[in-house]
């Protein structure tokens, strides 16, 4: 799973669209070739999540490359703070954790990885239709 941080006055049609154009330049400076609008991989925004008093929106792809890409951007010092929830095999970062895995997280924020444990001071998650209220 990734989330990536949103803003308080972000809807959601604004933080898709944002989601769009970052992921059709990042295939074009990746080399992603001719109409690079039209390759990149179908994704949807999910649930809100609050980590640390900042907001997270999940982005959902059934391929790998988006989260991917979203790591890259994130590596690179990107304003908004980053998550993946995993699980470690060995040391080897997996998403998605396997049935069983003990889930773990990585965060970059301001281009810093670490490891975190964003269960720790979660509330209970609203659904996927539901409006959160910004602290």
């Amino acid at each position: 799973m990734t989330f990536i941080q949103t803003y308080p006055d972000e809807s959601d049609d604004t933080f898709r669209r944002m989601m769009q154009d970052l992921l059709t330049n990042l295939l074009r400076e990746l080399g992603g070739g001719e109409a690079p609008e039209n390759r990149v991989t179908p994704f949807s925004v999910g649930r809100t999540i609050r980590w640390a008093g900042m907001f997270f929106r999940e982005v959902k792809s059934v391929a790998g490359s988006p989260h991917s890409w979203l790591w890259l951007q994130a590596c690179r010092g990107w304003s908004r703070g980053f998550i993946q929830v995993g699980a470690m095999h060995g040391a080897v970062f997996v998403m998605p954790a396997y049935e069983g895995d003990k889930l773990i997280a990585r965060g970059i924020f301001d281009g810093e990885e670490t490891w975190i444990n964003p269960f720790a001071s979660v509330p209970p998650l609203p659904s996927a239709t539901s409006k959160v209220p910004f602290a």
